[in-house]
């Protein structure tokens, strides 16, 4: 028996056991080697081989045009401007067909006569005189309208009652020189007129009779003046007969109130030489207002008219352009309260007017510039 513990190895043995702790060794560090992670390497690209030196380049491809856009639709803003700033010229007026320093004359002569029932009893006043006028246009208006000046160069009494004579003759005379502005439009229509304030008025104080009489006359008033401009100086907007047209009308009647309402106009057809049209007055009655003629020895307290009768016509030389005679007849009925030394009375009253109008070239009146008698 062997007391020796020591392992015995022999030469192969050895070598085996060498042999198998290298293998063991060389398989961990293959595991060791394969858990760390290497990055790929980065793969080159492929380098595109230069152009021979004597071969030009290749022909770069032209960009395709583009389509051609729609025209806008609508108004476009104006092309920005570029320079120095001018101010736009101002538009070219409208032409008119009036003429700076063109005159006409005017000869325009009423009849009135005024009627009234007071207590039973009548009293009839009458009268007839005449204006001669000249009608200047002095300035052109932006519009195509005018400005234009009307002077009386004289007046004549036709007839009268004898005991108004002297007071109707008086304010007549009154009245040489004086003159009036009317602005008309481009259509003819007369916008407004001014003039003296009571250019030609005849007063009569302290006579109940001759002042309820409508004795206190205006014997062409403003309104009166601014009728008589627009039938003169009328321009129709058309001679086709049968046509009609309207313009507003009003007339103030002082103490005794007012009258509203408008003119119809209808072309009727040829008559001497000319075009005639005839035209109506459709007017409407106001009362007079509160204290109106306290001037006077008569107070007119409440008033009523209907609507009045008011008719004529006009003569259009188309070939002259303007208006050769014109002719109006009015006639108003109604009652008047009056007012007078403490007393009120009812009036009935008629009061009857009609006037004749010429219109001609200077050169065609026979007495131009000479007073009438």
């Amino acid at each position: 028996m062997r007391t020796d513990l020591r392992p015995t190895f022999s030469t192969p043995q050895a070598l085996g056991l060498f042999a198998g702790i290298g293998l063991v060794a060389i398989s961990f560090v293959t595991v060791v080697l394969l858990s760390i992670r290497v990055p790929p390497a980065a793969v080159a690209k492929p380098v595109a081989p230069a152009a021979p030196i004597d071969r030009p380049p290749a022909p770069v491809p032209a960009k395709p045009a583009e389509a051609e856009k729609p025209a806008p639709v609508g108004p476009q803003p104006d092309p920005i401007r570029v320079g120095k700033l001018q101010p736009e010229p101002a538009p070219a007026p409208p032409p008119s067909r009036y003429v700076v320093g063109r005159i006409v004359e005017q000869d325009v002569t009423f009849t009135r006569r005024s009627a009234c029932r007071i207590q039973g009893i009548d009293f009839v006043q009458h009268a007839a005189y005449s204006f001669d006028s000249d009608i200047e246009v002095i300035a052109l208006k932006p519009d195509g309208g005018c400005t234009m000046k009307q002077t009386i160069r004289s007046t004549r009494l036709v007839s009268c009652d004898a005991d108004q004579r002297k007071d109707l003759q008086d304010a007549l005379e009154k009245t040489h020189g004086k003159a009036f502005e009317i602005a008309v439009g481009p259509d003819g229509a007369v916008r407004s007129i001014k003039g003296p304030k009571d250019a030609v008025t005849v007063k009569v104080q302290n006579d109940f009779v001759k002042a309820a009489t409508f004795r206190v006359w205006s014997l062409l008033d403003d309104d009166g003046w601014k009728e008589l401009a627009a039938i003169t100086l009328l321009q129709p907007p058309t001679l086709q007969a049968g046509k009609t047209w309207e313009r507003p009308l009003r007339h103030d009647w002082g103490p005794l109130g007012a009258w509203d309402g408008r003119t119809t106009y209808r072309v009727t057809g040829k008559q001497s030489g000319g075009d005639r049209i005839d035209f109506e007055h459709v007017l409407t009655y106001s009362s007079p207002k509160a204290g109106a003629g306290n001037d006077s020895p008569v107070r007119i307290v409440r008033a009523e008219f209907p609507s009045p009768t008011a008719t004529g016509f006009v003569l259009y030389d188309a070939a002259k352009g303007r208006v050769s005679r014109a002719e109006e007849a009015f006639l108003v009925r109604g009652r008047v309260v009056a007012s007078a030394l403490g007393s009120e009375v009812a009036v009935d009253v008629e009061e009857q007017q009609r006037f004749q109008l010429s219109v001609r070239k200077p050169a065609e009146a026979s007495l131009r510039g000479q007073p009438k008698k």
